[in-house]
């Protein structure tokens, strides 16, 4: 690759291959590396590898927060149930009050 080009494009098979600085299996230095029509560096196994776990990581998140939110979901409905049970008995007494009194 000429020294003046940093990536020299290959149309027939959709790829780039260009100059990258950075670090590779533990070296630093400069590296041919992949890229896409955009000019985007191609992940290496070990970005992709990081990327999955990342990946992976959000959906535990996700999970935990979507079961958080059921059990949260649960508690106020059980709290809603417990309510309408003290409005329930309460409208008893209070009928029951009044009979009294009426009699």
């Amino acid at each position: 690759m000429p020294p003046s080009t940093n990536t020299l494009w290959m149309p027939e098979i959709q790829l780039g291959l260009g100059r990258w600085k950075g670090v590779y299996d533990g070296m630093e230095r400069q590296w041919l590396r992949w890229s896409d029509v955009n000019g985007q560096w191609l992940p290496t196994p070990a970005e992709r590898a990081t990327q999955a776990e990342q990946q992976a990581w959000l959906e535990r998140q996700r999970a935990g927060s979507a079961e958080q939110q059921v059990l949260l979901e649960r508690q106020q409905a059980k709290e809603a149930v417990r309510f309408e049970q003290e409005r329930a008995v309460q409208a008893e007494q209070q009928a029951l009050l009044e009979r009294e009194r009426a009699v």
